[in-house]
């Protein structure tokens, strides 16, 4: 089997890799990504055939799936930070948009009866009326951000296509997922940055800088999304129903980001132990710069048309995903990207 993945060194394609070349026999794994920063992926780089190549580029995209012509396309190269969208929309509608229709008419040309699943977003429900919660696929998509809007139209061109073309194609809403190896702009991940800097640095002022606190979010480890999406993908052959295999990928479980904090905290004082690292108070902070012009205010999904049709279930806690963030970034104490 030969397997495409776009924006291979990112948060998801490395785990996405990891997953296939652990779970799936004989199989030739093929990446593309804009940068050859193998930060995430560099103890399987080996067994990777690795392009670069950046997805905005349409004769290059055309290209590698003309040569590789592979059996499946996993699409997950994007920007994704949200906040960053409200500064920089044209290049999100670039990268999201554009790239999406590149890649898509690369395989309608080349290869049509390849398996496509492009990552979407639960950001794109937007807006949710409290009687809407938790959300369900049939709901409406009300996005609130320039990210939003970018992924509702690239999963619309999807949808096109396939009505169009016949192609063997879907996209999936994730809610937001974070683990290891995830980059400082998402708001878990930057707290477990800014924490692990303080116990390893006691010169350093112990305050943590956040964001709002009132938002509820439905988090789900990243490991737990990339095993559905391999999961989707197998149904892929079955159906020219674009609809059918747009699933929610979530844990129908919502805390507020001040719960999110306290359970972050509680990661930090069990990282302080297993490390003999001095434990510290924390003094939390409201950083201006981190509050959104608009925001979702809660985020919950229902899963269960994917426990249903594909028997998918949520499988590691938060409190592990917790854990293992910490010595992610313990282990790699260079951060991938701290943003001020």
């Amino acid at each position: 089997m030969r397997v495409l993945i776009t924006g291979i060194n990112g948060f998801a394609g490395s785990h996405l890799s990891d997953h296939i070349l652990a779970n799936v026999p004989d199989v030739q794994l093929f990446g593309i990504d804009y940068n050859n920063d193998f930060s995430r992926i560099s103890h399987i780089q080996d067994k990777i055939n690795f392009r670069m190549v950046d997805i905005c580029n349409e004769q290059a995209v055309r290209k590698i799936v003309k040569e590789i012509c592979p059996d499946r396309i996993f699409h997950l190269a994007a920007l994704i930070a949200v906040d960053k969208s409200f500064q920089f929309p044209q290049e999100f509608f670039k990268v999201n948009v554009l790239g999406t229709l590149y890649l898509l008419d690369a395989v309608r040309d080349f290869n049509p009866g390849c398996s496509l699943l492009v990552a979407g977003s639960s950001e794109e429900y937007g807006y949710v009326r409290e009687d809407e919660v938790p959300i369900r696929e049939y709901n409406s998509l009300r996005p609130m951000s320039p990210y939003a809007v970018s992924k509702v139209a690239a999963e619309k061109l999807v949808e096109q296509y396939v009505r169009s073309y016949k192609l063997h194609a879907t996209t999936t809403r994730a809610f937001n997922h974070f683990g290891p190896r995830q980059r400082d702009e998402a708001a878990i991940a930057n707290w477990v940055y800014q924490l692990e800097a303080i116990s390893h640095d006691k010169t350093q002022e112990a305050v943590l800088q956040v964001g709002s606190l009132e938002a509820k979010r439905d988090l789900t480890d990243v490991r737990d999304i990339v095993r559905a999406y391999w999961m989707i993908s197998e149904r892929l052959r079955d159906t020219n129903d674009v609809g059918e295999l747009i699933f929610n990928i979530a844990t129908n479980k919502t805390k507020t980001m001040q719960e999110w904090l306290d359970l972050v905290f509680a990661g930090y004082e069990k990282f302080c132990a297993r490390h003999k690292r001095s434990y510290r108070n924390i003094m939390v902070q409201p950083d201006p710069k981190r509050m959104r012009p608009s925001d979702v205010p809660i985020l919950q999904g229902d899963y269960s048309k994917i426990r249903g049709f594909l028997g998918w279930e949520p499988q590691i806690s938060p409190e592990q995903t917790i854990d293992d963030m910490f010595e992610w970034v313990a282990e790699h104490s260079k951060p991938l990207c701290i943003t001020k």
